[in-house]
């Protein structure tokens, strides 16, 4: 689902419905205040030459098809930096990180920018033995210490 919020171009995809927390379904505007994302969702924001993309859940081979169709709609939009943001990611597998290293190939190909924002510890963990951020910028990363600023295990 596409909709536009105050001049910002927003694409929803999700596992499951989204509701707000009296329970009512909200189906047009999925940025309004007392809004809860169930399950696992995918939103992209889009606002200039800039793209958040909100993961939440897990990011597994399950979650494939619908990372896919984000990065049609980065392709099609063509933003210079998209900001990968996985504060709500509870888990990662290899699957997950090949997703996250095609949309860093997208946008190298552009000559853009891709980083990660808010990787939890559980998500760090994994994407430090993978290296990933030596191919991936990651805010708030050092070789040494989770993003968060604890001392990496």
């Amino acid at each position: 689902m596409a909709v536009r919020h105050k001049g910002t171009r927003v694409l929803l995809l999700s596992r499951t419905d989204m509701r707000h927390s009296n329970g009512r379904s909200n189906r047009t505007d999925p940025w309004r205040a007392g809004l809860e994302l169930r399950g696992n969702a995918m939103i992209v924001k889009q606002r200039d030459e800039t793209a958040l993309v909100h993961l939440c859940g897990s990011l597994t081979h399950a979650d494939f098809e619908r990372f896919s169709a984000v990065l049609d709609q980065l392709d099609q939009s063509e933003p210079e930096c998209v900001v990968l943001d996985m504060t709500d990611v509870t888990f990662i597998d290899s699957s997950g990180i090949g997703m996250l290293l095609m949309a860093q190939e997208l946008t190298e190909h552009r000559e853009g920018q891709c980083r990660l924002r808010g990787v939890g510890p559980a998500a760090w963990s994994i994407l430090e033995q993978a290296h990933v951020s030596d191919l991936i910028d990651v805010e708030g990363c050092t070789t040494t210490m989770h993003p968060n600023g604890s001392a990496a295990a």
